[in-house]
C-alpha cells in the first residue's frame, strides 16, 4: 500500500505514540504522557473497520489477508506482534515462553563473547 496516497493519515507519523493497553486502569488513548503527542488509538486515528491487530494470537477486528490482497483497504492501521510470528507456541503463553528461551540463550552467547565465565 502507498502511503503517500493518503497524506491525512501520514501526515506527522514521528509525532504519533503508540502504546496497548491500560496504564494505570485508564485506556491507552486517555493517557497522554508527552507533550503534543497523538496517540493512534485516540479519536480521528482509530477506526475498527481499517484497524487489524495480531494480540494474543488472534487477529482483531478480522484477518487482513483477503482485503491486503485484494488492496481493499483505504488506509490500513496494523499492530503487530513480531515475536507472535517468529517463536513456535500453540498458545500466546507458549510462545512468550519461547521468547525467553532465545533471548536466554543469546545472552548467555553474549556473556560469552565478553570472556564471562559461566562454569
Amino acid at each position: 500500500m502507498n502511503v503517500s496516497r493518503y497524506p491525512s493519515r501520514s501526515e506527522g507519523v514521528g509525532r504519533k505514540l503508540s502504546r496497548c493497553g491500560p496504564i494505570h486502569g485508564e485506556k491507552a488513548s486517555t493517557n497522554i504522557f508527552a507533550s503534543g503527542a497523538e496517540l493512534p488509538m485516540q479519536d480521528g486515528y482509530f477506526d475498527p473497520p481499517t484497524y487489524r491487530s495480531d494480540s494474543n494470537q488472534r487477529w482483531r477486528f478480522g484477518c487482513p489477508h483477503t482485503e491486503l490482497r485484494s488492496a481493499g483497504f483505504p488506509w490500513l492501521q496494523l499492530l503487530t506482534h513480531p515475536e507472535i510470528w517468529v517463536y513456535r507456541g500453540t498458545t500466546m503463553g507458549a510462545t512468550m515462553r519461547a521468547m525467553l528461551d532465545a533471548e536466554r540463550e543469546r545472552r548467555l552467547v553474549q556473556l560469552a563473547a565478553d570472556r564471562i565465565d559461566l562454569s
